[in-house]
């Protein structure tokens, strides 16, 4: 067994945080923890997996005493998710593990380029249905142009307004991204960048996607199609632009929260963009899905308050209520709820980290380094605050219970925690999100409430790098003395933290 850590917080109230764990056995190895000078303080039973495999539940520990429990399902209400999704399955798994690039001609050396004129058309590739495959070639119009973008619609599907309002909000999420993240193309010298089809401009087709989805980019639009052909991709159909997708719907939505969806998606979609280009065309490494989701919602953080729009209401109250369904390298849309959870916990985990470990200059490290996925988020992690992402890890379960501190600012990991950076000269703000005073809805077999949902104590299946978080009555409002006798995991890469703190209705 590994030896028993024990650190004391000095804040409002007092944290106390065991770390413990034992290595693999078939009788569980147990142990008792004293409380003492409890004043009206709860005790919560947190579980980590440190490990990038999913750990059974009769590996993960338990507490030995025994204590009602009540049956739940990964069952909740989904109103108010009608907008959910900016992916593609075909898209995402093609940016994965995407083929190398051999057209090498500089964009900044090439001919000169005669712009498009507005309300010209141009040809551009979609499926025949979302997801089906099938290429057919539809006629788009150019309906808006501005400093950074091009908007193409294809038949009427959103009006001359709408598209010029499209492109007014991407000229600001383009210039105060692109600060941060980098470019779509090439490495930026100072000079013009012109783009595969020599435009400048990037290219946003707005079109009805179907099934719900909000936006995509797909990176069979940076290669030729004689190259897709000699990679077996023929299949595919490419744009040979920088361009990505952007669902009708969101924009003709009569509903601002909507359409103000669709400005986030243009951040999401830009950031994939160019990710695609300083990770795997400048450095040669391809992403995992998860990591590179979790930048694309960080970047609709970054830019929210920018746009005046409430990123956290998208994301956090779910997160809440399904936070131990998948962890933080998972990334699965079997069904619509681990796909909902699995952006979600993309949502809650980046704004953990801009929050409390150096807003836009961490994203700005991310994506700069020459690595991705964990080891990406370790050196940038390193750099900027001088932590690992381990300990990150750790502290994000911490932040799901903190609540209520007289100085967020200075206390431990915390949602509730404002960020100011300053990066290329703009000043990024980030508010605090007061995880405790929001709603999260109901879940079958728990009803819905305020703050993160507390489960009842029992041995729990756990996703690579995942969280679950435990407690029952009669660990609530104790005072004075209290003992606690744990089975320890027989998983060494499970971690048991018994945290202590004031009361709240949960």
């Amino acid at each position: 067994m590994k030896n028993s850590k024990f650190s004391l917080f000095a804040v409002l109230f007092a944290i106390t945080v065991l770390f413990i764990g034992c290595a693999p056995g078939f009788e569980p190895e147990l142990k008792t923890y004293e409380f003492s000078e409890l004043q009206n303080e709860d005790i919560f039973l947190v579980k980590l997996n440190r490990s990038d495999t999913v750990v059974p539940a009769s590996h993960t520990g338990n507490s030995r005493n025994l204590y009602p429990q009540n049956q739940y399902s990964s069952s909740y209400n989904q109103s108010d998710r009608a907008i959910r999704r900016t992916s593609h399955p075909a898209a995402t798994a093609f940016n994965a593990n995407p083929p190398a690039i051999t057209d090498s001609t500089p964009r900044i050396t090439r001919s000169s380029f005669t712009p498009p004129a507005l309300n010209s058309t141009r040809d551009f590739f979609v499926e025949s249905f979302f997801n089906s495959g099938v290429f057919v070639s539809s006629t788009a119009t150019l309906r808006a142009t501005g400093n950074r973008g091009n908007i193409w619609v294809i038949g009427t599907s959103i009006t001359t307004p709408q598209a010029q309002e499209l492109s007014d909000k991407f000229d600001t999420i383009y210039d105060e991204i692109t600060k941060i993240f980098g470019f779509e193309y090439g490495k930026y010298t100072g000079q013009t960048l012109n783009g595969k089809d020599e435009d400048p401009k990037i290219q946003i087709l707005v079109y009805n996607i179907g099934n719900n989805i909000a936006g995509y980019f797909w990176g069979k639009d940076f290669y030729t199609q004689t190259e897709l052909q000699q990679i077996g991709a023929g299949n595919l159909r490419t744009n040979n632009a920088e361009i990505f997708y952007i669902d009708a719907g969101l924009i003709t939505h009569a509903e601002s929260r909507v359409r103000n969806f669709a400005y986030l998606t243009l951040a999401h979609e830009l950031q994939h963009m160019i990710h695609f280009n300083r990770k795997w065309v400048i450095h040669g490494r391809n992403s995992e899905t998860w990591y590179n989701e979790l930048l694309s919602k960080m970047a609709e953080d970054i830019i929210a308050p920018i746009l005046s729009i409430d990123a956290p209401s998208y994301h956090m109250p779910w997160y809440l209520a399904t936070y131990d369904l998948v962890g933080i390298t998972d990334w699965d849309t079997s069904n619509d709820t681990l796909t909902d959870a699995s952006y979600d916990k993309s949502y809650a985990f980046g704004a953990y980290l801009l929050r409390n470990y150096g807003g836009a200059r961490l994203l700005e490290s991310i994506l700069s380094n020459n690595s991705v996925d964990i080891q990406s988020l370790n050196s940038a992690l390193s750099q900027i605050a001088g932590i690992s992402f381990e300990q990150a890890f750790r502290n994000f379960a911490q932040a799901l219970i903190h609540y209520g501190i007289s100085d967020p600012d200075n206390g431990p990991p915390s949602f509730n925690r404002s960020n100011t950076s300053n990066v290329g000269g703009t000043t990024y703000n980030l508010s605090r999100i007061d995880i405790w005073n929001m709603d999260r809805p109901g879940r079958s077999g728990y009803p819905g409430g305020k703050g993160t949902l507390i489960f009842n104590i029992a041995p729990t299946q756990m996703r690579p790098y995942s969280i679950m978080i435990q407690s029952t009555n009669a660990w609530r409002n104790l005072s004075g003395n209290f003992s606690i006798t744990l089975e320890l995991p027989r998983n060494a890469s499970v971690e048991l933290d018994l945290l202590r703190d004031s009361s709240r209705n949960w």
